[in-house]
């Protein structure tokens, strides 16, 4: 089965599909119940409103299916939300594409009433959630490939990356999966023979699960290259006519300034269902949390972390102003009054030693303070539930830094912090308030007239910062930092 991802055409070329609202009180869970509405069509001349089995398609007769993707995976339930649903029964199977909505691109959702009938309801969901999966691992923006003949390999290896996520029980048996070789029946003899190029399918009958799009297309490329080497004959179809659920063609020609609108788009869609299923007691649903993993990594910026520490010293940097007289030179012979400006940024900085931060994380978050010291003056303290005093260390440029060591072992709290910084000797006195931690405590207080800074460790928590605070979290390379 075969269909395209594509760049459709304007709202002029089809009626205005009706988005599909999961939470309708008019949907239940029994599809049968649901108050039909009058029957759409597309405006394809070649289609009649019926499909090959005389069925009439109805506006909300999948209704249920993307209501229970929302039910059962939350994640990729909150971007279906913000995807146009498309009846198009010129297409083979099912396809994401975008169209001209007035002044924007919309992401639309398209999908053939028959395909769909002719599946169990649970390869329908499997099929909704494969296209909204093209969509998160970015395949039909940034990541298309260019060379046509290449792409062919390219549509081959995500759709091994996202049906490996899925399950080969959730979706059509004529989907590609890594571990088991693609088959066809020959509909002359009826034997069962490969379904594309030998040496592709035994790469695949061998290959691992829960790989990222780019390890199978690799290992593919690697395959065909080798062969290419060895023949003259270098053209065709590398993947020798092997079938997927769907392809790319088209998105590869999409002009940059409408694919970056749409990859933005995606960006903060990807962000806000994060937030959903972090803040949500249903969590991830099916989704294995190494693919949560890159789903973050997908959202995060990566950036050096020295980046993030001039923009925040930047910010919280003081100016002191002094009078003085200006030096006598040719072009002001004379003693005229003049102004010295210096700039200064006082900062703290707390580093959680709670009994929830390892060893490790405690040692990287030295190995950044040292960093740090060389940019500017930090009084550092510990903390646990309550701030460590005597812990107290002025880290510099020229002097030597301490050792990563414990000295506290509690739980965490951070109004501790919020408490020592608002005494009445120390209100004011820090420009910026860096907080070095994993982030497992409650929200902390008010900080007035200090700027803050969470550094949070690779495995922690990001739910803590507040409105305002400026947040980067460490990834596993200590030299980075991911910039939320």
């Amino acid at each position: 089965m075969r269909d395209t991802k594509r760049l459709l055409p304007s709202l002029d070329t089809y009626p205005e599909p009706a988005r599909i609202e999961p939470m309708s009180n008019e949907i239940t869970k029994n599809p049968s119940a649901n108050k039909l509405p009058e029957t759409t069509t597309t405006k394809n001349p070649s289609f009649d409103g019926k499909g090959k089995r005389g069925r009439a398609y109805r506006s909300n007769e999948f209704n249920y299916d993307f209501v229970n993707v929302y039910m059962e995976q939350p994640f990729l339930g909150v971007i279906s939300m913000e995807i146009t649903k498309l009846a198009d029964e010129g297409a083979p199977t099912a396809y994401m594409g975008a169209r001209r909505n007035d002044k924007e691109y919309e992401l639309v959702m398209g999908y053939n009433p028959d395909f769909f009938r002719s599946l169990t309801p649970k390869e329908r969901q499997g099929v909704i959630c494969h296209e909204l999966y093209h969509l998160v691992f970015q395949h039909v923006t940034h990541r298309t490939v260019i060379d046509k003949r290449m792409a062919k390999l390219w549509n081959v290896a995500t759709d091994l990356a996202i049906n490996s996520i899925i399950g080969r029980a959730n979706l059509p048996a004529m989907c590609l999966f890594p571990g088991v070789r693609p088959t066809k029946k020959n509909p002359k003899t009826g034997a069962i023979e490969d379904a594309g190029d030998k040496d592709l399918c035994d790469f695949i009958a061998s290959a691992p699960t829960m790989q990222a799009a780019d390890f199978y297309f690799e290992k593919m490329k690697e395959i065909i290259d080798d062969r290419d080497n060895k023949s003259d004959d270098s053209d065709g179809d590398p993947t020798g006519g092997m079938a997927t659920l769907d392809d790319h063609d088209g998105w590869g020609d999409i002009p940059q300034e409408i694919e970056e609108q749409i990859a933005e788009r995606m960006r903060d869609l990807l962000e806000r269902a994060v937030r959903h299923c972090d803040n949500n007691s249903r969590q991830w649903g099916s989704i294995p949390q190494e693919i949560q993993d890159m789903i973050r990594r997908l959202i995060s910026r990566e950036i050096d972390w020295r980046s993030v520490v001039k923009n925040f010293v930047g910010r919280c940097r003081s100016t002191d102003r002094t009078s003085s007289i200006r030096k006598i030179n040719k072009r002001s012979p004379y003693n005229l009054p003049g102004a010295r400006r210096k700039q200064y940024a006082n900062f703290a900085c707390f580093i959680d030693q709670s009994g929830s931060m390892s060893d490790e994380d405690i040692a990287r978050l030295f190995g950044e303070l040292e960093g740090l010291s060389k940019e500017v003056s930090i009084d550092v303290f510990h903390f646990d539930t309550e701030i460590d005093e005597k812990s107290k260390t002025v880290w510099k440029k020229g002097r030597p830094v301490p050792g990563a060591h414990r000295t506290r072992s509690g739980g965490t709290d951070f109004n501790a912090v919020a408490g020592f910084c608002n005494r009445q000797e120390n209100r004011g006195h820090w420009a910026g308030v860096i907080i070095l931690t994993d982030g497992y405590a409650d929200v902390m207080g008010p900080i007035p007239m200090s700027k803050v800074l969470w550094v949070i460790t690779a495995t922690g928590t990001t739910n803590v910062v507040r409105q305002g605070d400026l947040i980067c979290q460490m990834s596993k390379d200590s030299g980075k930092f991911n910039k939320k």
